[in-house]
Order: structure tokens, then C-alpha cells, then sequence
């Protein structure tokens, strides 16, 4: 019999651990996205070798951990042809894209501004949704759309149709970002019902980061870092990605998906905060303004009626 267990489903067993999970795993994603601003400012790393090993190092992470807890049944989500070749399309499509974008996001704005754009992805699984369905959109759907649509122009023109306030680079890869979220979340969905996170997660970084890995020839990638830039790629890895994933699942298991939805929106608003307060970002009303729209998007979306 298979030991698979749905690790997703959301209990009520502790509440104050699972607000507590979310909240700092949420911080700690935005304080990732500040790590990519540092290592993209002073050392002028490549995009794809810092992608390759954040998905690499995750996923064997994830993946040796979840083997040594499964053990004989650790494999068994391949001998589906249908969940096989849904991994395969998540960690292409979904975990490469997502990661990618985000950091080439990151690389031609900052860590707030990629972090907001991300979050459009919502609205993205909305639209597919409400076609998927053939059903029309809520009057607070609409809404949400609406902020989101103003939040992005904010951040785009400030308010100025005539001129760009970020790269059309920036505009481009942070809206490729937010796709890629979409995939991240529309394209395992049946998969973490059957399996779970962590074995779809992890899997799904490794493969993705080897795949990644022999397209780009990451050991061909010149990277010069010094010790300040070594801890911020650990950081990144273990801090913004390891860290945040588990206690986010925690968070899941403890308090349910959608309080954990609503509570790491947060997220958006620590990375904002790290790039001021650590990398000394100058953030105008018009941006702020702007992700606040989004966050407040995040947030129609995620209470349930």
C-alpha cells in the first residue's frame, strides 16, 4: 500500500503556529527577493546559473528528505505516464518559468516592484478559470481585476501614459513571472491533491534545475563572488526558499489554505522592505500606491464568500 498523504489539508490543531509559519515564510520569500537585488547589484550575477542552483540545492534538499521519510513508496508518484509527464510540464512550465522571470524581474527593477508584478498571478488564474468554466466574472472578481490592472499601470508609467517609470525589460519579465506563478499553481493542482507538496515541489525543482542546468551549461557561467556574496546565495537558498517552503506548508496544515493566502501577501510588502531599509531602494508614492492595489487584490481573491 502506498504511504502517500495529502499534506495540504488545512487543520485547526494550532492556530497561533500556523499564522506565525505563513508570516515568517512570507517574510522570508520577500527577504529572498532582496538577496537577488544585492547579488544583481554588487556581483552582477547571471540570472540563469543563480536560478539553476536555487532550484538545484531545493530540490535535492527536498527531494532526499522526502525519500528518507517515504522510503520504498518515494518513487511512485513516476509510475503514473500521467503524473510523470505532469511533472515534467510543472517543472518546465511552472517552477523554471516562475523562478526565472522572477529574478530577471528583480534584475531590472527591484526586489519590491518584481515581488508586486509576481502577484499579479491571481488575476491570471481568475481569467483562465472563469474561461475553463464559461462562467463570467464576480462583481468582486471585477474589482479585483480592476486594482490589478491600476496597480500595474501605477508601477509601470506612474500615472504618465506618455512615459515607462521601469524598463519595458522590467514591465516584460515581471509579467512573465506572474504567468509562471499561474503555471506554478494551475498546473500541479490534481498532482498535491494525490501526492502532496513536498514530493511535486521537490521533484519538480530538481528536475527543472537539471534540465536548466544542460540548456544553459551552468558550469560554463563565470561567477566571482566573495564572502558576503557566498552568504547572500545561501541565504537565498536556504532563508528565501528551503526556509519559507516548509513553514509555509506548516502554515497550510495549521490554519488552511486560504488564511495562509491571505497572510502571505505580506510578502510583497517585506520584500519592499528589505530593499529600502537594506539595499537603500528609493520607492515613489506612485509605486507604493500601486502595489498597494495589488496586495489588496491578493487579498478580494483569497477571502472565500
Amino acid at each position: 500500500m502506498s504511504k502517500r498523504r495529502n499534506y495540504d489539508e488545512g487543520t485547526h490543531g494550532n492556530q497561533l503556529r500556523g499564522v506565525l509559519c505563513v508570516l515568517v515564510g512570507a517574510i522570508s520569500w520577500g527577504f529572498s527577493g532582496a538577496c537577488g537585488q544585492f547579488l544583481f547589484s554588487h556581483y552582477n550575477i547571471n540570472t540563469a546559473w543563480l536560478s539553476c542552483m536555487r532550484m538545484l540545492v531545493t530540490g535535492v534538499i527536498l527531494t532526499i528528505a522526502y525519500i528518507i521519510r517515504e522510503r520504498k513508496a518515494a518513487f511512485d508518484i513516476f509510475k503514473s505516464t500521467r503524473d510523470f509527464f505532469g511533472i515534467i510540464l510543472f517543472a518546465i512550465f511552472g517552477v523554471g518559468l516562475c523562478q526565472y522571470a522572477y529574478l530577471e524581474a528583480i534584475h531590472h527593477t527591484n526586489a519590491g516592484i518584481a515581488t508586486a508584478l509576481q502577484y499579479l498571478a491571481p488575476v491570471m488564474v481568475l481569467i483562465i478559470s472563469c474561461v475553463r468554466r464559461l462562467r463570467p466574472p464576480k462583481f468582486r472578481e471585477i474589482v479585483a481585476v480592476l486594482l490589478a490592472v491600476g496597480g500595474t499601470f501605477l508601477i509601470a508609467t506612474h500615472g504618465n501614459i506618455h512615459q515607462m517609470s521601469i524598463s519595458k525589460e522590467g514591465l516584460k519579465w515581471g509579467l512573465l513571472a506572474a504567468f509562471g506563478f499561474c503555471m506554478y499553481t494551475l498546473l500541479p493542482e490534481r498532482m498535491l491533491k494525490k501526492w502532496g507538496s513536498q514530493p511535486v515541489v521537490g521533484y519538480g525543482m530538481l528536475i527543472c534545475g537539471v534540465v536548466y542546468s544542460c540548456i544553459v551549461k551552468v558550469w560554463t557561467i563565470p561567477v566571482h563572488l566573495d564572502f558576503h556574496g557566498i552568504l547572500a546565495v545561501a541565504a537565498m537558498i536556504l532563508i528565501g526558499t528551503m526556509m519559507s517552503f516548509l513553514l509555509f506548508l506548516q502554515g497550510v496544515h495549521d490554519i488552511g489554505p486560504v488564511r495562509a493566502s491571505m497572510i502571505s501577501s505580506v510578502e510583497p510588502v517585506s520584500a519592499t522592505l528589505f530593499s529600502v531599509l537594506w539595499l537603500g531602494t528609493v520607492m515613489t508614492t506612485m509605486d507604493l500606491v500601486g502595489m498597494a492595489c495589488i496586495l489588496v487584490m491578493v487579498i478580494i481573491l483569497s477571502v472565500k464568500e
